[in-house]
């Protein structure tokens, strides 16, 4: 059921596998956010001034979560921009900087099953900045494709087995 996905979505580890983790884990070496990659949830994602980084920007259970980050994400060492919310998120215009921001969505498909999206969207802040993109994205994308596949999977085979290990966030 919808209600048993989102959950899941909303609460559940993210990175679950091994490569999933090992790849966030490459990712943040470098990274002010590197750390514990063991446990990856949406809350945990959260950008202040001290610690920029990606952040919750829209949340509408148990339909759609949306999360963003704005960075120099073609260096091994990302300079994270915090913005207050998703309306500042809309507006940043500094240039040399991408916008990243990725949607999960549940929608019910009768009683019992569920639709699951995830959407990713990137928006350069000026054209230099978008030819850097392009050219980190011809190396990163196939990684970033794999994690997207690798977590629907695993919310399917979870889904199909009937048991989500979901704990409620606090």
């Amino acid at each position: 059921p919808a209600t048993d996905v989102w959950e899941r979505v909303r609460n559940g580890e993210l990175a679950r596998s091994l490569p999933i983790r090992a790849l966030f884990m490459l990712r943040t070496v470098a990274s002010r956010q590197a750390g514990d990659t063991s446990t990856i949830r949406i809350d945990s994602l959260r950008s202040s001034p001290e610690q920029p980084g990606f952040q919750v920007l829209a949340d509408e259970p148990p339909c759609e979560v949306a999360v963003g980050g704005i960075g120099k994400v073609w260096r091994l060492d990302i300079p994270f921009v915090h913005v207050e919310e998703e309306r500042s998120f809309a507006a940043f215009k500094e240039p040399d900087f991408i916008k990243v921001a990725w949607a999960i969505r549940v929608r019910p498909r009768g009683a019992d099953r569920s639709h699951v999206e995830i959407e990713v969207r990137v928006a350069a802040t000026d054209q230099a900045a978008w030819r850097k993109f392009r050219r980190y994205f011809r190396v990163i994308g196939p990684f970033s494709r794999f994690i997207r596949h690798s977590l629907l999977r695993a919310l399917a085979r979870e889904a199909a087995a009937g048991h989500f290990s979901t704990p409620r966030a606090a």
